[in-house]
């Protein structure tokens, strides 16, 4: 078990090769990307080969100097509609309520 954790796998190499993608697509070098997230251009290459795990903070880093939601890295190990349909489910109770507390806080005052 603890191999699997410490060895890059599928998914480590398809988020590598879609952060190539959306780097060449932005423009971005390799040598740009590797200053955005303060890592040496090698350290880029060995992300995008899925050589190295990317790690969460690199990953969200990633995400920032890209302009890209992570779905677009995680690619489909989860499916967009389910998560975004939970999210926006959220997102509106979340609307709802804070209407809520403004209306009470009318009557209050």
């Amino acid at each position: 078990m603890d191999n699997i954790a410490r060895k890059p796998g599928n998914a480590d190499r398809e988020v590598g090769e879609r952060i190539r993608t959306l780097r060449q697509l932005k423009g971005m070098t390799q040598t740009e990307l590797a200053t955005e997230l303060g890592v040496s251009f090698q350290q880029v290459q060995k992300y995008e080969r899925g050589a190295n795990r990317l790690p969460i903070g690199m990953f969200i880093g990633a995400c920032k100097a890209l302009q890209a939601h992570p779905m677009e890295l995680i690619g489909p190990y989860f499916p967009d509609d389910n998560v975004f349909d939970s999210m926006q489910a959220l997102m509106t109770k979340l609307r709802d309520a804070e209407d809520r507390l403004h209306k009470i806080k009318q009557v209050l005052e």
